[in-house]
């Protein structure tokens, strides 16, 4: 199963609430009527209980958190007169509106912040007036057997929404892994046939534009113990000149080389054309005793039906190590 960094952090976040959610908190008072927005800071992992005098009617978060999408930065609880906050985002803010009284008369206005848990209220006390917030904290604080049970049941509801958001965010990137590497699959499928087509079709009209045939003749040239050979044939179909060669090291030592060319000669201009070059191995570097095979493509239309064609082997200051006549 795959986890994301993010649900590895929230899972650490909801480890602890153990130990934050039982420690002494910050609590405030708010005197709040319609015409104020107050600021309630909120951490990871913290749960804040913001206390209402009024039985809650409804409550309206801007950024709510979707079990069934998994996006949005708050969850969200209420009971009876108490609202029950926690981020489940490391940072970002949004808003919050609750309506109390039996048909919803009162309407209080918060800004969401998600700060560090250090600055992050536990208790908000909101009510209309001064007198009414007094009331509400005292009625609250001489309320021992819900004081006993609160937390313990803001832990344990606390415990199964991180249970669920942390099933739900590894089963959808295991979902997404899964697709990603099924489609990744059908593309590459998809190419390697695409790719094989290609070089059928174009072997096809190769075959139906017709091969051209030129013989060469064995071409052999021996420089310094080094043997460079040229094929009998040199092919041309589909626009292109193929000329087959070999390398032999017959001397007592490695032999290295830097480039494989191909010179056309004019009258008295000799100039090198554009090549591909297809070896038997990587790198250009014979052994002692070995015999590397490889073969040369080029544009036949770079070289004039007069023209002398010939084949290089260079050295890394690009001089000619040896070279063979391919044509006159």
């Amino acid at each position: 199963m795959r986890i994301t960094s993010a649900s590895l952090f929230l899972a650490a976040c909801f480890a602890s609430i153990a130990s934050i959610a039982l420690a002494q908190s910050p609590i405030v008072t708010l005197s709040l009527n319609p015409d104020k927005i107050a600021v309630v800071r909120t951490a990871p992992g913290i749960t804040t209980r913001i206390a209402f005098s009024e039985q809650i009617k409804e409550i309206i978060c801007g950024d709510l958190y979707d079990n069934g999408t998994g996006k949005g930065s708050f969850v969200v609880q209420r009971s009876d007169k108490d609202v029950f906050l926690k981020p489940v985002a490391t940072r970002g803010m949004s808003n919050l509106f609750v309506k109390t009284g039996e048909a919803g008369e009162h309407i209080y206005n918060f800004d969401l912040e998600i700060v560090a848990a250090s600055a992050a209220y536990r208790i908000v006390y909101v009510a209309a007036d001064a007198n009414s917030v007094r009331q509400l904290k005292a009625a609250w604080e001489t309320s021992q057997p819900l004081s006993k049970e609160q937390p313990e049941e803001i832990l344990r509801n606390a415990r199964i929404q991180a249970d669920e958001i942390l099933h739900k965010a590894s089963r959808q990137a295991e979902e997404v892994a899964c697709q990603a590497e099924v489609q990744a699959a059908e593309v590459l499928e998809q190419a390697s046939q695409n790719e094989q087509k290609q070089m059928e079709q174009n072997f096809a009209d190769a075959v139906l534009a017709g091969i051209g045939e030129v013989r060469t003749g064995h071409i052999y040239a021996i420089s310094k113990n080094i043997g460079v050979s040229i094929g009998r044939r040199l092919l041309t179909f589909n626009g292109k000149s193929y000329m087959q060669f070999s390398i032999q090291n017959n001397g007592d030592a490695d032999f290295a080389y830097a480039a494989v060319s191909v010179q056309v000669t004019s009258g008295v201009e000799t100039k090198m054309i554009p090549v591909e070059v297809f070896q038997s191995k990587s790198e250009r570097k014979v052994n002692k005793g070995e015999k590397l095979g490889g073969v040369v493509v080029f544009d036949p239309d770079l070289v004039g039906p007069k023209d002398t064609l010939s084949m290089s082997l260079r050295g890394e200051d690009d001089t000619e190590l040896a070279r063979v006549i391919v044509r006159k």
